[in-house]
């Protein structure tokens, strides 16, 4: 295997070269690189490798850990492109006779070329214009796209004044390069943003360039949170699997619950006639057929590919090449991604035989990618070459093989590219990104060919079973030819911009599907993403097929399907055509039909008899709008939800005798941005209703009812999740209680969270996987609750850093997740995040599939104020919350000031163990609390704000004051230690415990902190700055002398005695100034006091009453000018003058015969008398 901290073979032969025109004193530049031999020449000609105008490589480099430190980089002359560590990888630009050095750094895993972007054009074949019924829709509905904003990627906007001064595009409202090769890099983009423009004239245009997979995922971050709809038309030689990181992204941005993106399309691909993919079959060694090396070569044919030339088996596939061709070939098989430990090598051999151009680099142990590429630029004949595959010395495991070849060559005449061609799963990583995310194919532009897939259209499925594409759509339409594009634009990047046009088009139509609405993202992608599919004509073969998907799209088609499965009320009655009412009685008699209410913004609907409870699932009622309630008869409720997955989104129920809102009975209910005021009651969730989600996005509120705010109850019903919501309390934080208890859990009912969910219980499953490496796929909890997305998760092997990746690139159970591939060989993995190595530890085990979930207590601070989905339950004349049946969690939420108590449950109700807060200590204005818990308990701490503080009612019921969030931790072995916490002047804490399967306690008991450290005088308040003298503070709170410090700035101070009123110190020595004082008390908290001493750049001494022995350290004084500042009450000095053996005399008034000490000298002793009772102060000048 090769040596890891070796480069690539191109790499290495550039850097090579870069190193012998740096011996030779000659310039590094493009042409002289590309010196070094035909292979760098072919590759800087076919821009396989990148160098910008001052010589430096585009490279990508993937990190270990953090990666290497700026200052490294920066001494190699090394330009950062993209830095994620996050996601392990970074785009640098690098000297190339520096790339060893590079390769060297501490933090640099491996240093590859990037991964470049392919364009999914198709071949020239004929003009045409195609008709998918848009100029219909517009028609009958004026649709234009207008309030929808539209982001295209591509490789460039050239020609884009060109285009726009033909009238064919307007003023894009943003532009932005990601690629260091600028907005112009290509023209591809102009003409996707020309057939957008046509479709949907009025949307706002964006548009990103790229050139490789890593500016993609920024480039798909960015548009993802500013524009509506995203479309791309690229692909990236990585697998399509859909476990790249680029793929994985899209996907993941789609599903971000809070960017406004409701659509993402890419081009599937338009290489079904430039692939080939099949198992590798040994053929004959490599010898035989030109090659060098030993090893046995693939055999081509015989396995379900076409082969157009007849050969029946070959061991090597053919394709034409004439004089001027380029050719860039890519071979990958299904080996984990950086951990490959099989070797194939790709060449290719003219007609002749002779080997021409080869991709060799060695697949090692540690890491490497299933990947070869060729680049070659063929300078004789037009002729059939050969393109050959060795396992490398025989040493691979039979791996299935694909073969692409992108380029000039065009496919034969009715034929392919490739001899040996495989349509079936030719497909590029990007093409295949999961979850929401449309693949879009081409179909011909007119007549029979709209009803035929483009031969050259990829097909699926993804290699490991996905179905792509979704949707397909005409190309050949005609753009201006702006940058020397051409025209008519052929391919399945031609047809993935006029799904995004229809698919701006259908929320022009029910802007509701908007972000700004508020409504749910993931049920508004679902809603956009089914009518889109769901209205395509069936295309091909018969039903869903992996060459056209759902079928060709239809702009009449998806509009009717918009209106029948997007019902829209536009009428305030509470009867008749446009009402509420008969919306619900025209979705309950289609089954399959509606799946959504759309009310109009402002509307008051006024109800005079109950409405019919809502059956029909998955069903979304929606809208700015307000449900009145008051000419309903007692008793009557609003909402009555009874079937699946219904929700109810951004309402106002007021003046309902009833419930505002019954679930009975329905699975998967979802309620959330709604106030309920005035009612009845605010929601009841009973009949054994389950999975039911309240408040999850932006959260309830339920105020002024009659009764309770909610109720769970009922044998049966359980899995009910409240979260984001103001209960009893408006949004200005002023009281508006309901008349009964905030939260009530009753008989039968279990498995309530309020606020964030229980922690996830440890625990690890192991699967089969590729051998050689260790997959781990899991969730992190941070603190008890799911770690937020981007957070980077470390495997460390044997404590050695090993690979990275962050929170939130797929989705494990629900939640963000993590997946990891961990190339061995080593014993036992371990986890860093954020931070902190967590206790999980996972036996190292070759080929391996493990799932695991990470649980961590960090010591990092976090802003946040509360958990994630904390409710705000308060001022309810009832309780809080009432927990009398079931399991409930309760984690995070403030609740205070209820009449009936914050927390009330009945005996015998299944609970944790209330926690026991035994010691604080602070660490400046951080506390550190330790205590004990059950064992795997997550413990939350809250501050119990209020200036009395008063204990814990004596029920548990209260925490005396209002509570806030503080921190929370685990408890290991039954105790627990929270760190870094931020409590304010709060004076006191409570905590509860929640154990992993979901039991809340009751509070524990209030740990007191005290008012802290209090500072009423220091004396004196200056002194030298020689120091050394006694400084006496005096106040309340200093607690004793365990842990009590003083600080003059930065140096302590020596402490003699301290009590908790009095502590005296030993000045340190300071320099001349002001300084502050720094009381920091038993219990570690710190008061600061600023300018409180001042040392002077002298001596200051302390003269008592009577007689004083002092030494004078100013510079040679007249007595008379020293003793001055001391007058009236020193008037006599004597000093003893010992090499006269006789004492010298200065008493003021005194004739000069008398007094003979007419001067002090420096270091002079003396004797002073200081009349009268108080002390006196002395200050001395410096010497």
């Amino acid at each position: 295997a090769q040596p890891a901290a070796t480069l690539p073979p191109l790499l290495d032969a550039l850097a090579a070269q870069a190193e012998r025109l740096q011996a030779a004193g000659a310039a590094i530049d493009a042409d002289a690189l590309a010196g070094g031999g035909k292979p760098l020449r072919d590759a800087v000609a076919l821009r396989a490798l990148r160098l910008n105008e001052r010589g430096l490589v585009q490279v990508e480099v993937r990190l270990r850990g953090a990666g290497p430190s700026p200052a490294a980089l920066l001494a190699l002359g090394v330009e950062t492109q993209i830095w994620r560590p996050d996601l392990g990888h970074a785009q640098l630009a690098v000297p190339p006779e520096r790339l060893r050095a590079l390769r060297a750094l501490t933090g640099v895993r491996a240093v590859a070329l990037p991964s470049y972007a392919v364009a999914a054009r198709g071949a020239a074949l004929t003009e045409g214009h195609l008709a998918l019924r848009f100029a219909a829709l517009r028609e009958r509905t004026g649709l234009r796209g207008a309030g929808v904003r539209i982001g295209v990627i591509s490789d460039g906007i050239g020609g884009l004044a060109d285009a726009q001064a033909a009238g064919d595009l307007p003023e894009l409202t943003e532009q932005r390069a990601f690629t260091p090769e600028g907005i112009e890099a290509g023209a591809e983009g102009t003409a996707l943003l020309e057939i957008v423009h046509d479709i949907a004239p009025e949307a706002a245009l964006y548009f990103a360039a790229v050139s490789t997979h890593a500016e993609m995922i920024e480039a798909v971050d960015y548009l993802a949170q500013r524009t509506d709809v995203v479309v791309d038309d690229l692909g990236f030689p990585l697998p399509d699997d859909q476990r790249s990181a680029v793929s994985l992204n899209t996907a993941a941005a789609l599903d971000h619950p809070d960017w406004p993106i409701r659509v993402y399309i890419t081009a599937v691909g338009s290489w079904a006639l430039r692939h080939y993919e099949g198992d590798f079959r040994a053929g004959p060694d490599g010898s035989e057929v030109g090659l060098a090396g030993a090893g046995p070569v693939h055999t081509f044919g015989g396995d379900g590919s076409t082969d157009q030339r007849g050969r029946g088996e070959a061991p090597y596939n053919e394709l034409r090449l004439e004089r001027g061709d380029e050719l860039r070939a890519l071979l990958l098989w299904d080996d984990p991604w950086e951990a490959s430990v099989n070797d194939y090598d790709l060449f290719l051999l003219d007609a002749a035989g002779t080997v021409v151009a080869a991709a060799t680099a060695e697949q090692g142990v540690a890491t490497g990618n299933p990947r070869e590429q060729i680049s070659f630029k063929n300078e004789g004949e037009g002729g059939l070459f050969r393109l050959v595959v060795q396992n490398a010395g025989g040493r691979a495991d039979a791996r299935r093989l694909e073969l692409f070849a992108f380029g000039p060559p065009e496919p034969e005449a009715g034929g392919t590219v490739l001899n040996f061609n495989t349509t079936a799963s030719s497909l590029l990583a990007q093409s295949d990104a999961p979850g929401g995310v449309i693949a879009a194919g081409a179909v011909g532009h007119a007549g029979a060919d709209l009803r035929t897939v483009r031969p050259y259209s990829s097909r699926g499925p993804t290699n490991n079973g996905a179905q792509k594409p979704d949707l397909v759509a005409a190309d050949g339409v005609a753009v201006t030819g702006s940058g020397g594009f051409p025209s008519p634009f052929l391919g399945s990047s031609a047809a993935a911009p006029h799904v995004a046009a229809l698919a701006a088009l259908l929320l022009e139509a029910r802007p509701q599907l908007l972000a700004a609405d508020g409504g749910a993202p993931e049920r508004e992608r679902a809603l956009l993403r089914h009518v889109l599919t769901g209205s395509a004509a069936d295309i091909d073969a018969p039903g869903l097929d992996y060459a056209s998907g759902h079928g060709r799209i239809d702009g009449i088609a998806a509009a009717d399907l918009l209106d029948t499965v997007a019902l829209l009320v536009d009428r305030d009655a509470d009867t008749g055509p446009g009402s509420l009412r008969v919306a619900l009685a025209n979705a309950a008699r289609d089954p399959d039909g509606p799946r959504a209410v759309f009310i109009e913004p402002g509307l008051t609907i006024r109800l005079a008899r109950p409405l019919p409870a809502v059956t029909r699932g998955d069903l979304t009622i929606s809208g700015a709008a307000t449900i009145l309630g008051d000419g309903l008869p007692g008793g009557a409720p609003g909402l009555v939800l009874s079937g699946a997955g219904q929700a109810v989104e951004g309402l106002t129920i007021s003046a309902v005798p009833g419930v505002a809102v019954h679930v009975a009975g329905a699975t998967g209910a979802a309620i959330d941005g709604v106030t309920l005021t005035g009612n009845g009651a605010g929601i009841r969730v009973d009949g054994g209703a389950t999975g039911v989600g309240i408040g999850r996005g932006r959260g309830v509120t339920i105020v002024h009812d009659a009764g309770d705010g909610v109720v769970v109850s009922g044998e049966g019903t359980r899995d009910v999740t409240i979260q984001n919501s103001r209960i009893g309390v408006a949004e200005s934080d002023t009281p508006a209680g309901n008349a009964r208890d905030g939260v009530r859990v009753e008989a039968g009912a279990t498995d309530v969270v309020l606020g964030a969910p229980a922690p996830a219980a440890p625990g690890l499953q192991t699967a089969q996987a590729g051998r050689l490496v260790h997959t781990i796929r899991g969730r992190v909890t941070l603190n008890g609750a799911p770690a937020p997305r981007g957070l980077i998760v470390e495997a460390l092997l044997d404590g050695r850093s090993v690979a990275a990746t962050t929170v939130g690139l797929i989705d494990v159970e629900g939640e963000p997740g993590f997946i990891l591939t961990i190339p061995g060989p080593g014993l036992s993995l371990r986890f860093r995040v954020a931070g902190e190595v967590a206790m999980a530890l996972v036996l190292f085990e070759p080929g391996r599939l493990s799932d695991i979930v990470v649980n961590v207590t960090s010591a990092v601070p976090h802003p946040e104020s509360a958990l994630p989905g904390a409710n705000v339950i308060a001022y309810n004349e009832g309780a809080g919350l009432r927990h009398d049946a079931g399991r409930v969690t309760n984690r995070g939420n403030v609740i205070h000031g209820n009449g009936g108590g914050d927390v009330r449950g009945a005996a015998g109700v299944a609970r944790a163990g209330a926690p026991v807060l035994t010691s604080f200590r602070y660490d400046g204005d951080r506390l550190r609390v330790e205590g004990s818990a059950p064992p795997d308990a997550t413990v939350d701490l809250y501050v119990a704000e209020g200036a009395a503080a008063p204990a814990v009612a004596p029920d548990a019921s209260g925490a005396g004051g209002a509570l806030r969030y503080l921190g929370s931790a685990s408890a290991t072995g039954g105790r627990f230690t929270a760190s870094d916490l931020a409590p304010g002047v709060a004076l006191a804490l409570t905590a509860l415990a929640t154990e992993p399967g979901g039991a809340t306690s009751l509070f524990a008991d209030n740990l007191r902190l005290g008012p802290g450290p209090r500072v009423d005088a220091v004396f004196p308040s200056e002194g030298t700055s020689a120091g050394g003298f006694q400084v006496t503070i005096t106040g309340a709170g200093l607690g004793g002398p365990d842990g009590f410090r003083v600080f003059f700035g930065e140096r302590e101070a020596v402490a003699l005695a301290v009590s908790d009123s009095r502590a005296v110190v030993i000045a340190p020595p300071q320099g001349a100034g002001p300084v502050p004082l720094r009381v920091e008390s038993a219990d570690g908290r710190a008061l600061v006091l600023e300018d409180a001493f001042t040392y002077l750049a002298g001596r200051v001494l302390q003269l008592a009453p009577g007689w004083n022995n002092v030494t004078w350290t100013g510079p040679r004084t007249p007595t008379e000018t020293a003793l001055a500042p001391l007058a009236p009450r020193v008037d006599r000095v004597f000093s003893w003058i010992g090499a006269e053996q006789r004492w010298r005399r200065f008493i003021a008034g005194a004739p000069a015969v008398v007094n003979d000490l007419d001067a002090l000298e420096t270091g002079q002793t003396l004797w002073l008398l200081v009349e009268g009772d108080a002390p006196l102060t002395w200050s001395q000048p410096p010497p």
